[in-house]
């Protein structure tokens, strides 16, 4: 669908939520809920849960089991020199990845895509439920829970537990597959050769800090409710 498609989606339902909905004489509120701002990220939320649950049984299914392979291969190649004097030439640099379709992709390598790609998606799913519960205490009016600061809490370990995992078993994999399609080829030719690297940015860490650190000031919003409650 693309930014547009999205974009133009939300744009009909802000444009039913500002219009519409005011002069719907005679419905019941319980049947608009889906087109406020809550309702609506209830229902984002739920459909990104089902559908990333579904694609994590799917995915991995795919690529433990299909012979040929849809996958971005990583390997080291010399870029060639410039062949004209007034174009750019090339001082540094070599090519690195290619879109291919692999066959004979070993069954541990397969193992390492799966945990790469089970831990990604398992992000989606946990920003989403964590969306879906903070939208429907929203909606309900509850205003501050306790259970928000849990919720942030879990997601803040399963950001920087899976994205850690991710990283970890994608490197595995990135050097596992680049040996198993490119390690035969000559190193005197100027073709694609298998190289290994464990790349491991750890932008996580910041990322489950930050959630870290909103949930403890939401966690202040609990306790001042709950110590104001009743004074107005």
């Amino acid at each position: 669908m693309g930014l547009f498609g999205g974009l133009y989606i939300l744009g009909v339902f802000v444009g039913c939520y500002l219009w519409f909905v005011p002069r719907a004489a005679g419905v019941p509120r319980r049947f608009l809920y889906i087109i406020t701002p809550a309702g609506l990220t209830r229902v984002v939320a739920a459909t990104t849960v089902i559908q990333a649950g579904l694609s994590i049984i799917g995915g991995v299914w795919q690529r433990m089991t299909n012979a040929t392979l849809l996958l971005n291969a990583k390997f080291y190649m010399d870029l060639p020199q410039s062949s004209k004097a007034n174009l750019a030439k090339v001082v540094s640099g070599s090519a690195h990845e290619a879109y291919v379709a692999a066959t004979g992709i070993s069954q541990q390598a397969r193992i390492y895509l799966s945990i790469e790609f089970a831990a990604n998606t398992l992000v989606y799913v946990a920003v989403a439920w964590v969306a879906y519960r903070i939208a429907t205490a929203v909606m309900l009016q509850r205003g501050f829970l306790k259970s928000m600061t849990k919720d942030l809490h879990v997601l803040a370990l399963v950001i920087l537990i899976t994205q850690t995992l991710s990283q970890y078993f994608g490197s595995r994999a990135d050097t596992q597959v680049g040996h198993e399609l490119f390690g035969a080829n000559d190193w005197a030719a100027n073709v694609p050769h298998a190289f290994g690297a464990m790349n491991l940015p750890f932008w996580q860490l910041f990322v489950a800090a930050a959630i870290w650190v909103f949930a403890s000031l939401m966690s202040k919003g609990v306790q001042l409710q709950r110590d104001t409650a009743g004074l107005v």
